[in-house]
């Protein structure tokens, strides 16, 4: 029996669009970032395009993360 259905799934129904809304959250942040600098508030500015950035990267390692612990569990129980 294949137990990977569920991630499948998953993987093929919600994650598209979880990484929309990611990318859609990476623009935002990086216009509010930008808005910020051109206010002279430089520390505001670079901290709201580096934490946006930061977790666009982090969600799509999100399948690279997932398919290494799926890989370390699969060799540990046979």
């Amino acid at each position: 029996m294949n137990n990977d259905i569920i991630s499948k799934v998953f993987d093929q129904s919600i994650m598209p669009y979880v990484f929309d809304v990611g990318k859609l959250m990476l623009k935002i942040g990086v216009v509010q970032g930008a808005y910020f600098i051109m206010r002279s508030d430089r520390k505001n500015g670079i901290d709201k395009i580096k934490y946006s950035s930061l977790g666009y990267i982090m969600l799509k390692f999100i399948d690279i993360f997932i398919a290494l612990i799926d890989e370390i569990v699969r060799n540990a129980t046979m």
